[in-house]
Formats: C-alpha cells, sequence, structure tokens
C-alpha cells in the first residue's frame, strides 16, 4: 500500500470536507492513473505517444482535472509540504 499517498490523500480530503474511500479503494485508484503515467512516460521515451488511443488520454486527462480524488492528494502534498 502506499502509505504516504494515502495520508497526503486523506489529509486533502479533510481539508475539502468530503468522506474518503477506504485505503483499497485508494490502491486501486492509485494503481490505475500509475499505469496510465507509466504508459505515457514510456510512449515518450520511444516517440510513439501519437499512437495511443487519443479518447483514452483525453479521458484519462479529464479525470485527472476533475476528480475530487487527485485534488485531494495534491491539497495534501501540498499542506503536508508546506509544513
Amino acid at each position: 500500500m502506499h502509505e504516504q499517498e494515502y495520508s497526503w490523500y486523506i489529509v486533502g480530503c479533510t481539508r475539502m470536507g468530503i468522506t474518503p474511500i477506504p485505503p483499497e479503494g485508494f490502491a486501486e485508484r492509485w494503481h490505475e492513473f500509475e499505469a496510465h503515467a507509466s504508459l505515457l512516460k514510456e510512449s515518450e521515451e520511444r516517440e510513439t505517444l501519437e499512437a495511443l488511443d487519443a479518447s483514452q488520454r483525453q479521458e484519462m486527462q479529464r479525470r485527472f482535472q476533475k476528480e475530487d480524488f487527485v485534488r485531494a492528494l495534491l491539497i495534501g502534498m501540498a499542506e503536508t509540504n508546506d509544513t
């Protein structure tokens, strides 16, 4: 489990006033975003980024920008690093 990341997420959820998902759900979501980031990185290194499904890339980008999951993580990271 990604304990540090989950603790950032909890801090962010607290600040946002939202109910956090349980650790198991967090791990599943984290893995999904992590796998997509790895795919993008590999594709960029191999110069095959254009070969990836554009609609899939757009959907993940939309989710990354809009989901409370990501916002809570970023808020938690920023707050934890400020202290």
